[in-house]
């Protein structure tokens, strides 16, 4: 695309135009029914949408090896709090897991 560049993004901040490709035909049309129907689209979508998450603020550097370092608007999978400052958590582009600062985090989908 223009300015070609490519990564990651919270499925909440986008309107879904045109569906991607699925495995088969029928699946591909069973989900455009469904979507078009204002339903949800499949288990797995509704899995993705109540996963505890956020987006990152600001870049982060690790301190140490029980720290993950992240980008601004990184997506971050939240696993539980750790005090009332930190999160354990999961970069969803480096697939790296460990801790960070709740403050760097804007939460889209709070932890239970």
């Amino acid at each position: 695309g223009e300015g070609g560049k490519e990564g990651m993004f919270p499925v909440a901040f986008v309107k879904v135009l045109e569906e991607l490709p699925k495995k088969s035909d029928a699946e591909s049309t069973s989900a455009k029914q469904e979507v078009s129907g204002k339903k949800k689209a499949s288990l797995q979508k509704l899995d993705d949408d109540l996963m505890p998450r956020g987006v990152a603020l600001y870049q982060y550097t690790a301190g140490n090896s029980e720290e993950i370092s992240f980008e601004e608007g990184d997506e971050l999978l939240l696993l539980n709090r750790v005090g009332a400052e930190w999160f354990m958590g999961e970069n969803s582009r480096t697939m790296d897991i460990g801790e960070f600062p709740a403050s760097f985090v804007q939460v889209v989908v709070p932890l239970p």
